[in-house]
């Protein structure tokens, strides 16, 4: 266009003498060429007087042509425009091309951007004047910043792509489209290996399918969801995850996409659960030596209790039978706070119960266990100060009604036939006058209210002339496995 322009300036001055001040007569055709560009063309003299201003010219200064018609530049620029174009108006009459951007106020008010170029006019080495060609790019400045908005859009868009948080975009049928590397570097798939693919294929067997179907409804209903759950290693393990995920919808509201994002929880997750053992560490030393400090209570109080047992033997027997009940209990407790556990090693409590019972009453009491090993057997918690007492009065029990010449009890453990519980056995030499034991007395009473129900199962019989009461323990009473 400015070749064209170019032109246009040439055609309409004449070989006419520049030192007559006159300016050349223009052409009907030429009028209707410069009228018919969209830039703005004008021509002036030396002495700074416009010779010939074009439609688009007057249009945009709000000018006739009689009022553009030999007004000075300085007085149609303004005082501050001419300010900044007179070094360029200097140049171009020193006889150099001048081109340049400037930011104009048209004459309805509306902020214009314009290309100028000044081109000297010169007739046998001196400059006339010269032609100012000047094209409106408004249009222009404003798709370049429209342009401009969408590169950085661009490049924000990309920079947020790339961030800590793993990032999925997958389309309205949830097939992956692209991943993030922080995605690839969580999960552990390559982006070739997860793009095209289903989104779902990340799910984790831990969360059933209800799970899922709960959070894709949720996803349609309100357009998000964000919440921790197990995601899909590559590796094929289960990893902890923080995951939001959008959906996006064009503009029928119809959703197009999903945006996932995911946060690694891993190592959040190691650290809780290492607090918690911690916690636990703690809390099994500060029980050790609670149940240590109960077992040295009451054996303090049954030592004192033995003492005066020893100088009353009126009140032996029953001071005895009470000796026996804390003996017991501190068994319980002394076996928690050696074990470093809640659960009770069954084989101790019995073997320890029965050494203390026959060191009270003074009668031999025989401890046996089966061929199995009895190390994979435990009392709960909640059961060890009951068991503990049912094994104590079973063995008195058998104690005080043997006679006294056989008077040896013997105990044997052993685990049942399909080893899921345990058998404790009692067996003694009834005197001939002993009503059946176990089964009435005091004794009997308390054996029976403190019978946990289910888990334990109790019952007597004569056998070959001996008394036996068997113990029969199983779960939930009983524990089976390795040490707490």
């Amino acid at each position: 266009m400015f070749i064209c322009l170019r032109f246009v300036s040439i055609a309409m001055v004449t070989a006419s003498k520049c030192r007559d001040g006159s300016m050349v007569e223009k052409t009907g055709l030429v009028t209707l060429i410069a009228d018919s560009l969209p830039g703005m063309v004008g021509y002036w003299s030396r002495e700074l007087r416009c010779q010939y201003a074009n439609a688009a010219y007057l249009a945009w200064f709000g000018r006739t042509k009689e009022q553009m018609r030999d007004i000075r530049i300085q007085d149609l620029l303004g005082a501050e425009l001419f300010a900044k174009n007179e070094p360029y108006i200097r140049a171009a009459l020193a006889g150099e091309d001048q081109h340049f951007e400037r930011t104009l106020v048209k004459a309805n008010g509306e902020v214009g951007h314009t290309w100028a170029q000044y081109i000297p006019h010169v007739v046998d080495g001196e400059v006339c004047g010269f032609l100012v060609l000047v094209s409106d790019i408004t249009m222009l400045k404003e798709q370049q910043r429209e342009l401009d908005k969408a590169y950085a859009d661009l490049r924000i868009a990309a920079t947020a792509f790339e961030v800590p948080e793993g990032i999925l975009v997958a389309d309205a049928d949830r097939n992956v489209l692209r991943v993030n590397e922080s995605f690839t570097r969580i999960t552990g798939y390559t982006k070739e290996s997860v793009v095209g693919q289903r989104a779902t294929a990340l799910r984790s067997s831990k969360h059933p399918e209800e799970f899922y179907e709960a959070l894709l409804s949720r996803l349609i209903a309100t357009a998000s969801w964000a919440g921790e759950l197990w995601c899909r290693h590559a590796n094929g393990d289960d990893i902890p995850i923080s995951q939001t995920v959008t959906a996006v919808t064009d503009s029928k509201g119809v959703i197009s996409n999903y945006v996932s994002t995911y946060i690694d929880l891993s190592e959040r997750y190691a650290l809780e659960a290492e607090r918690r053992r911690q916690e636990a560490v703690q809390r099994a030393a500060l029980v050790r030596e609670v149940h240590h400090r109960v077992k040295n209570s009451l054996q303090g109080v049954s030592g004192l209790l033995q003492r005066f047992a020893n100088n009353e033997p009126q009140v032996s027997p029953i001071l005895n039978h009470a000796i026996g009940q804390l003996k017991s209990v501190a068994t319980a407790y002394g076996l928690k706070s050696g074990y470093g556990s809640e659960q009770i090693s069954i084989e101790q409590m019995a073997c320890s119960i029965a050494e203390q019972v026959g060191a009270v009453w003074g009668v031999p009491i025989h401890f046996t266990t089966g061929a199995t090993p009895m190390t994979g057997y435990w009392v709960a918690e909640e059961e060890g100060v009951p068991i503990a007492l049912i094994v104590n009065e079973i063995l008195v029990n058998a104690v005080k009604h043997s006679p006294t010449d056989r008077g040896d009890v013997r105990v044997h453990l052993s685990s049942t036939g399909d080893d899921q519980g345990v058998m404790l056995s009692i067996t003694n030499v009834p005197a001939s006058d002993a009503p059946g034991q176990a089964e009435s007395g005091m004794g009997y009473k308390l054996i029976h209210q403190l019978l946990p129900n289910p888990g334990a199962r109790l019952c007597s019989s004569l056998v070959s002339g001996l008394m036996r009461v068997e113990l029969e323990l199983t779960q939930p009473v009983l524990l089976i496995g390795e040490k707490p």
